[in-house]
């Protein structure tokens, strides 16, 4: 319902912070990270037995990870409203 809402009518939908977070952001987060997550899996997959290697795969994995902390919609956070539990 939500993302319907912010597709409805974009130019509204930008300017109400909870219908952006869940119509964009969090979508366009969580999209990143799994495309990051694959790209990163098969660059180092002929590295990962060198130290170099999975030094930068674990790098490149805490960023990622911290990319979806960032992008769940938290009870706390000033993004979103939400309950944790319905």
């Amino acid at each position: 319902m939500l993302v319907e809402g912010f597709w409805a009518d974009i130019a509204k939908g930008i300017k109400n912070r909870q219908l952006r977070f869940f119509g964009l952001e969090h979508m366009s987060m969580m999209n990143l990270a799994i495309i990051l997550i694959n790209i990163s899996t098969i660059r180092s997959y002929f590295r990962i037995n060198t130290t170099y290697g999975f030094k930068k795969l674990w790098n490149i994995y805490i960023w990622i990870y911290l990319i979806i902390l960032s992008s769940i919609p938290w009870s706390f956070s000033p993004l979103t409203s939400r309950p944790n539990f319905r």
